[in-house]
């Protein structure tokens, strides 16, 4: 790999032009959000799951919208419980059954309290299997995210509120159908533990986000076998005091060693922070490497969010605070032996930028979405850096509050993204954009 280590201004890029983006309104003014996208490997169909308003009695509910490959809308399903706002949080596609699974949560009628909702689809929107989960009933059980393993086993990554414990991290695993077949818990017995991301592989279902003890907040990872037994259990920490979160996780491939990134303390201020990726051995056994990162060291708000293992190496995205103490989009690739740093990419607009999703073409390009202030209207903002340049800069704002949940590529490589987007005549929208991968136009 070519070693590079600079700072790209994008003062000077050309943005690319925008064309009409996929907005989803329920009608009327109403609050609408994506916080989801996937796309069927084989014919490059959408999904898009967020929430919907579905009438005064009904309030919002769970959503699921799919367009074709070409971005022409196809239907759109509803879920939820009358009176109640509800939400789907995730959606993904089974390699096994090629069908569509969807997590979230749907809000008790009585009490109000949330219970996971994980709903199975056909690819042409048919509800065929449905589960809740609320445990004790004790608060809100959420479903977060979903993971599947060869065998078509479906793992729902969550939270879990009860009485004694707080929050608590929540995995779910079912079988095709949605018959649960165990439940998880895991409790740091000190405070709330929340956990951020999930990957299932072979080798088992890794979890990682933070965890409250009485003098600070650390990172955690987890590794649960397919059978659910809790095998490997790890901590990230900073300073004392400090508040560290382990942000995301990735595993190479055929279920090998464990990139995770983390958002890290260096002080006990909340705002003295810098990003943190580690290369560990899959069983979370040696620690292979540590990479810190922190783009000024006089200005210390770095926060990680992604991280992706690629043919080009460790590819991480986070955000920075710059000389002028204004937040930029950074991404860079990263040795995978030794977790030196080869690339640097950092966005540098006016206003504040802050990275949401990441997405690495197997050939090369990356891909970061994020969103950006400048003009004091939040908007989608979407790069694609090659061979260690940004070789294009895609903004779409409907001059209002357009903020990006999800970024993920169709079979073409397409960068999609989706989110929520206001509108005057429609109030917050479901808006996804299909990006030209070759000159960042809106389709």
């Amino acid at each position: 790999m070519t070693k590079l280590c600079s700072i790209l201004l994008a003062i000077g890029f050309a943005l690319a032009a925008q064309a009409a983006p996929l907005r989803y309104s329920s009608g009327g003014v109403h609050d609408d959000a994506g916080w989801a996208v996937t796309t069927n490997p084989g014919n490059g169909d959408i999904y898009v799951t967020g929430t919907a308003y579905a009438g005064a009695a009904q309030l919002n509910d769970m959503c699921l919208v799919k367009y074709n490959a070409n971005g022409v809308f196809q239907w759109a399903r509803r879920f939820g419980r009358p009176g109640q706002n509800d939400e789907a949080l995730d959606v993904a596609i089974s390699p096994v059954n090629g069908e569509i699974y969807v997590t979230g949560y749907v809000r008790d009628t009585v009490t109000g309290i949330a219970a996971v909702a994980t709903l199975h689809f056909t690819p042409n929107g048919a509800l065929v299997g449905q589960h809740a989960f609320a445990g004790l009933m004790q608060g809100d059980h959420i479903g977060q995210e979903i993971g599947f393993d060869m065998f078509g086993g479906v793992y729902v990554r969550g939270l879990a509120t009860n009485a004694g414990t707080g929050k608590d991290f929540l995995l779910i695993k079912y079988n095709p159908g949605l018959s649960p077949l165990w439940v998880k818990f895991w409790d740091g017995a000190n405070g709330d533990d929340i956990s951020s991301a999930m990957e299932v592989t072979p080798n088992g279902v890794y979890i990682v986000g933070k965890s409250t003890n009485p003098a600070d907040v650390d990172g955690i990872a987890l590794r649960y076998t397919l059978g659910g037994v809790l095998a490997n259990t790890r901590y990230v920490i900073g300073v004392a005091g400090g508040n560290d979160e382990i942000n995301d996780i990735a595993v190479a491939p055929g279920g090998g060693d464990v990139l995770i990134t983390s958002t890290r303390s260096r002080g006990p201020a909340a705002s003295d922070m810098q990003i943190t990726t580690m290369r560990w051995s899959g069983n979370f056994g040696a620690t292979m490497w540590v990479h810190n990162f922190n783009l000024f060291p006089g200005n210390s708000l770095d926060l990680a969010k992604k991280v992706k293992v690629s043919p080009i190496g460790v590819v991480v995205a986070g955000s920075s605070q710059n000389q002028n103490f204004l937040t930029d989009i950074v991404c860079y690739q990263l040795n995978p032996s030794t977790g030196g740093i080869v690339g640097l990419q950092v966005t540098n607009f006016p206003g504040e930028d802050l990275a949401v999703d990441l997405a690495v073409d197997p050939a090369g390009p990356i891909y970061v979405t994020g969103v950006d202030d400048a003009t004091g209207y939040p908007k989608y903002l979407t790069l694609r850096i090659d061979g260690g340049l940004i070789t294009w800069v895609s903004a779409y704002g409907n001059a209002g509050q357009d903020v990006p949940s999800e970024l993920t590529l169709n079979m073409n490589v397409m960068p999609v993204v989706t989110g929520r987007s206001y509108d005057p005549a429609s109030g917050f929208d479901i808006l996804t954009l299909r990006i030209d991968p070759a000159t960042g136009m809106v389709l």
